[in-house]
């Protein structure tokens, strides 16, 4: 798994945790990314074939359907993204 945020503490930062393995080892890798607005996108990536698909869930402020899964979804991402005491 990859941390990665870009523009740090700028109004366009955006918190990336890439190539979640599943417990299985599969092919398959998630990515969740938070875009600057808050939005949410959830890929899923193939690394045998190069595939990717994804899903995107927009924040209340852009209009989202599903406030409680955003919401869910950011704190994931922001579990991942903090560093624990052996990190930093």
């Amino acid at each position: 798994m990859k941390i990665e945020i870009t523009n740090k503490g700028t109004m366009h930062q955006m918190t990336m945790v890439n190539d979640i393995q599943g417990d299985m080892g599969e092919d398959t890798r998630l990515h969740l990314i938070q875009q600057p607005d808050g939005d949410v996108i959830i890929c899923l990536s193939n690394t045998e074939n190069y595939t990717r698909e994804s899903i995107e869930f927009c924040s209340v402020s852009g209009g989202g359907r599903n406030p409680f899964i955003v919401r869910k979804l950011q704190e994931i991402i922001q579990y991942y993204a903090t560093p624990t005491k052996e990190e930093e």
